[in-house]
């Protein structure tokens, strides 16, 4: 079964608690990545080939989109700006999430002389996130 990219929502807290999630409106791409180290534990029983095992895990998001006026760009902007951590959710299309806090990696605007004025953003996990099935 397919899914439309329309369902792939990220949100952001609001600080307080309990804890409000409001969605990053004009988003239009973004793409999730689950990734772990490799670590190198070869030994001399590895017959010439390196045997790996999993380490460190990271979870980044990476999303651009339209700017508009709203709250959670607003909030998304300042935690760039402070380099703050923040809460927020990553839901896909199967009702799956990630949630936890994530630092704003990158944050960028830009816009041309007759177009849009648009925003891309990347977040990092900054503890280990939670996986809940939809």
């Amino acid at each position: 079964m397919a899914y439309a990219g329309e369902a792939f929502i990220v949100q952001i807290g609001d600080g307080n608690d309990p804890e409000a999630f409001t969605t990053i409106g004009g988003l239009r791409a973004n793409g999730l990545k689950l990734t772990a180290e490799a670590i190198d534990v070869s030994d001399k029983s590895a017959q010439g080939w390196s045997k790996s095992m999993a380490g460190l895990r990271r979870l980044a998001v990476d999303a651009s989109g339209i700017m508009g006026d709203t709250p959670a760009l607003d909030r998304l902007r300042q935690v760039a700006r402070q380099r703050l951590a923040a809460n927020f959710r990553i839901l896909n299309a199967r009702g799956d999430r990630w949630e936890g806090a994530f630092i704003v990696s990158r944050w960028e605007e830009n816009g041309d002389y007759n177009g849009e004025h648009a925003y891309t953003f990347s977040l990092e996990n900054a503890a280990a996130p939670v996986f809940v099935a939809g």
